[in-house]
């Protein structure tokens, strides 16, 4: 049976870094040969994500622990890119797609920001030259606030000649406060949530 735990399973010894590695590597092959099942398209499009997330994770590159890399890939290679690169193969790249991109890639930068806030001790103790490291705490605190707060604000002229704009800015406003206040990542990671999965359904709805 497996444990739910929030610890790194490797730093905690639950498993082995070779075990790790070994899974990890058998996942992006599985996918991969998954891939290959859509086409070509889609087989080149996996395989680039795929690479893009091993020179962020694995050495000799490494950008999660380069200032300022680790923040920039972060926001760009599991945040806007997502977005950006099918909308590009497709052809279906507009302007509304370019501010949610913009979006993502604020919220993206932001939950890197707190991560790296979260493990600012070890790092520190590592020689880790996170950006929080170099900026240090504070400085990194206001930043992710900042971006906290501006992410969904690139949303509004999305929502701005619609019919939902009056009920977007009345919950915005509501974790606009919330955030101002004090930044509670619980708060960022459920309005985010519920921000870019209202989109969706709206994009799907829509297309009928």
């Amino acid at each position: 049976m497996f444990k739910e735990s929030r610890r790194n399973p490797v730093a905690s010894g639950e498993v082995t870094q070779d075990q790790a590695v070994t899974f990890s590597y058998s996942l992006a092959l599985a996918g991969q040969l998954l891939s290959a099942w859509f086409g070509t398209i889609i087989f080149f499009y996996y395989l680039g994500l795929t690479l893009l997330s091993f020179f962020y994770s694995a050495p000799p590159l490494r950008f999660k622990s380069r200032f300022p890399l680790d923040i920039l890939s972060h926001g760009m290679f599991f945040g806007s890119m997502i977005l950006l690169l099918p909308a590009l193969i497709f052809g279906s790249l507009t302007t509304g797609v370019l501010l949610i991109a913009i979006s993502i890639f604020c919220l993206s930068v932001t939950i890197e920001l707190w991560n790296h806030i979260a493990d600012y001790t070890s790092d520190m103790k590592a020689r880790v030259k996170t950006t929080v490291c170099v900026l240090g705490l504070e400085k990194s605190e206001k930043t992710a606030k900042i971006l906290s707060l501006l992410f969904p604000l690139t949303l509004v002229p999305l929502y701005y000649s619609g019919e939902y704009f009056l009920p977007f800015i009345a919950v915005t406003s509501l974790y606009l406060f919330i955030i101002a206040k004090r930044t509670i990542p619980s708060v960022l990671y459920s309005y985010a949530n519920m921000l870019y999965g209202v989109i969706v359904v709206l994009a799907i709805l829509s297309s009928y």
